[in-house]
């Protein structure tokens, strides 16, 4: 069976300031897909890998305020940065009035031109792209940024076209995104798994764009794993929510759910491996199996009886390592070697 990809689409912001935020994102999702606030509708994403280590930036037209330029160098700053991360788990797009421009000029210079109704469309402002972002201006009057005017109505756009998950860390989202959508499983699963990994990650996190690209390796047997047993919990999560009119709404019940199930038995679930093992290092074909990635090996089998097989048949007879656990269901959720292993390499 394969697995569907777990695509982001982030907004209403160009990059995520927030580095808890982007360790979290970079951990859970195959791919992060990001809008630019520049005109560079030709290959945004490469353009940007390939920045150098100090550009300059300058404006045409109006004087851009200080907070405008500043928001402008964090937008080029980020993109430097993560640049590890970019075209492997990062990738941009352009905003919809740019893509408009460059579809329009491709066709003008195209041998065969452009038609004369596709012409007469983009000069009266009937084109897809155009219908797109003044829908959401009929949506949101209220909002008159200019950077999220960019970048919103192109993310909820490309989201929609490409059944990505629209993900954001900004807690005053000046733009809703609560719609029934958010409470089909994929969404739901996507909210508990943050919550969850937040509990083994730090509030001040350092990890770096290769630090990232590493643990996602070395992690990425244990993804679709986690990503089942999270699948698990939606259903509570979901029939929390039935009244929930906010984006907060559902992911404080997530959270409740992270903390109040997850986080003891991840906490019980240590506490055992840690009395165990002494027993469970051990040889094999003359190299030493360390503790974490032992039971890491052992949860990946979907059933807690097949756990207790495999550890047999490979390790001999050592016992359950989550007996006596008092949630001992959680306990034995292949998922939960997937924040072992975040805990580890953090810890290390």
């Amino acid at each position: 069976m394969e697995h569907k990809k777990y695509i982001a689409m982030y907004y209403p912001n160009p990059w995520i300031d927030n580095r808890r935020s982007l360790s979290t994102f970079s951990l859970f999702f195959d791919e992060i897909h990001l809008v630019t606030i520049s005109d560079m509708a030709t290959d945004p994403t490469s353009y940007l890998k390939n920045l150098p280590d100090k550009i300059s930036i300058s404006a045409i037209g109006k004087k851009p305020t200080e907070e405008e330029t500043k928001r402008v160098a964090g937008f080029y700053q980020f993109a430097i940065d993560n640049r590890a991360l970019i075209k492997e788990v990062i990738f941009y797009h352009p905003h919809l009035l740019d893509s408009q421009n460059k579809r329009i000029t491709d066709k003008l210079l195209s041998k065969g031109g452009i038609l004369t109704d596709d012409f007469n469309d983009f000069l009266i402002g009937n084109t897809p792209e155009f219908n797109a972002y003044n829908e959401f201006r009929k949506l949101h009057p209220e909002i008159d940024d200019e950077i999220i005017l960019r970048v919103a109505p192109t993310a909820l756009n490309l989201a929609k076209e490409n059944d990505w998950i629209l993900i954001s860390d900004n807690i005053n989202l000046p733009v809703p995104y609560l719609s029934e959508k958010i409470k089909q499983v994929r969404e739901l699963t996507t909210i508990i798994s943050e919550e969850c990994i937040k509990i083994v990650l730090p509030q001040c996190i350092e990890l770096s764009a290769n630090d990232l690209l590493i643990v996602r390796e070395k992690l990425k047997d244990l993804l679709i794993p986690f990503r089942m047993g999270m699948q698990k919990l939606t259903a509570n999560l979901k029939s929390t929510i039935k009244e929930a009119r906010t984006i907060e709404e559902v992911k404080s019940e997530a959270k409740f759910i992270a903390e109040s199930q997850v986080e003891p038995a991840l906490y019980e679930l240590k506490r055992k491996i840690e009395i165990e093992k002494d027993k469970i290092i051990l040889k094999i074909f003359g190299k030493v199996i360390g503790w974490i990635p032992f039971i890491a090996k052992a949860f990946l089998s979907p059933t807690p009886d097949q756990i207790y097989k495999s550890m047999v048949k490979v390790y001999g007879d050592i016992g359950t390592i989550a007996e006596g656990i008092k949630d001992v269901g959680i306990a034995k959720e292949p998922g939960l070697s997937f924040l072992l292993g975040i805990d580890t390499e953090l810890s290390n």
